[in-house]
């Protein structure tokens, strides 16, 4: 069989006991209006907005300014209760209160930073007994704060003394990479050893120019040995005679084929241009054969004392330029970085002009003329019902405590 729960004593026990439940509503309403008239703490509000730069200047982007607004959002309430804050603020407190505030656990119990709907808004809120003090403190606290923000996150133009200390460190480093890049020049030796170097080169390749002029020039000997022997008769033709001629010019004048200018020769068809006898003009031409093998030995020779020369001077030369690359190198960083702080310099100092991007005291607080009470119909309902709620909660463990009893009992 289902057990059914029978209201009616408990509900017997609230209507006989009325008198107590209200009592306990008017004892509770009493306590309200003590607690209300003893609120005697008025509460002074100061301001402080955080504004994001409407303009951001960058001269140079090698060299921006990181500013998170969240992170600084975030970080200022407790930025502004933290020990470095209090402590400033606890010496202005002390001269305002004539003394009254002497440490900063007790200037504590008077601040607080309340939280708004907007939270670009810091509200830092002061609550005392004297509206004045109040007032005082909460406006020397938002100074105070305000200042602090500035020297940790840097306040604008702060870095001008910071860029400035490394502009004048630049130029000094400026100044001494032109002045040995100037001594390095004024004693260089880079132009000669070009000169030098550029002088072997032509004399180098006029050389191989004659021996490759020389390698052709014996071979033409030699087919014109093996033409003259293997014709007919003593005499050699005027045709024979003008080549041996022109091969004897090559041999002696091997230069002829790199220059501009033309060998004229006037002939005389009735005379002998070298020799007219087949073997006269065979013995010439291996005579010719054996100078023009000597003239390639020679410049063989010449070439070969030509090599280690030129790899001196190169290697001369590759010093010498890796060195005016380097003194140039360090001039051009130097004075990169100079003009770089330098357009910083600028930025910073118009960005100084304008303290949009800082943290300010978007209001003052003003003397309280009332202080600081909840609304009294409000604490009046809650504490009526907390008592209704309490007592009623009372009688009725009592009423089933006492009906638990008796059944045990029956």
């Amino acid at each position: 069989m289902d057990e059914t729960i029978d209201l009616r004593p408990y509900v017997n026990a609230l209507v006989r006991r009325w008198w107590v439940i209200l009592g306990a509503i008017i004892a509770c309403i009493l306590l309200a209006v003590i607690l209300y008239a003893s609120q005697a703490k008025y509460r002074a509000t100061a301001l402080i907005a955080v504004t994001d730069p409407v303009q951001r200047l960058a001269f140079d982007s090698r060299i921006t300014s990181s500013f998170d607004l969240k992170a600084l959002l975030q970080a200022y309430p407790e930025l502004a209760m933290s020990d470095g804050v209090m402590s400033a603020l606890l010496e202005k407190a002390g001269t305002l209160s004539g003394g009254a505030i002497k440490n900063i656990e007790q200037l504590r119990e008077m601040v607080e930073v309340e939280d708004g709907p907007d939270p670009r808004l810091v509200r830092l809120a002061v609550r005392s007994e004297d509206p004045q003090l109040a007032t005082d403190l909460a406006n020397a606290w938002a100074t105070v704060f305000v200042s602090a923000v500035d020297g940790i996150y840097g306040a604008p133009g702060g870095d001008v003394a910071f860029f400035n200390d490394q502009l004048a460190e630049t130029d000094q480093r400026l100044r001494a990479a032109e002045n040995a890049l100037i001594e390095f020049q004024s004693g260089s030796r880079l132009g000669i050893v070009d000169n030098e170097l550029l002088s072997l080169s032509q004399l180098q390749a006029t050389y191989l120019a004659d021996q490759r002029q020389l390698t052709l020039t014996i071979d033409d000997i030699h087919a014109l040995r093996n033409q003259i022997e293997a014709g007919n008769g003593d005499s050699v033709t005027i045709a024979d005679q003008l080549t041996a001629l022109q091969l004897q010019l090559n041999v002696y004048e091997s230069a002829l084929s790199t220059s501009t200018d033309r060998l004229q020769l006037l002939i005389n068809p009735e005379a002998n241009l070298t020799s007219a006898e087949r073997a006269e003009q065979i013995a010439l031409l291996d005579g010719l054969a054996r100078s023009a093998e000597a003239e390639l030995d020679e410049i063989d020779l010449r070439l070969l004392e030509l090599e280690p020369r030129i790899f001196t001077l190169q290697r001369e030369k590759e010093s010498l330029s890796h060195q005016y690359e380097e003194l140039s190198r360090n001039r051009d960083v130097a004075e990169e970085t100079y003009l770089t702080l330098a357009r910083k310099i600028d930025e910073v100092r118009i960005q100084s002009s304008n303290d949009s991007n800082s943290l300010r005291v978007a209001s003052l607080a003003t003397v309280p003329i009332e202080p600081d009470r909840p609304n009294l119909f409000i604490l009046i309902a809650i504490a009526c019902l907390s008592g209704l709620l309490i007592i009623t909660g009372i009688l009725l463990g009592l009423t089933y405590w006492k009906n638990g009893n008796d059944q045990a009992s029956g």
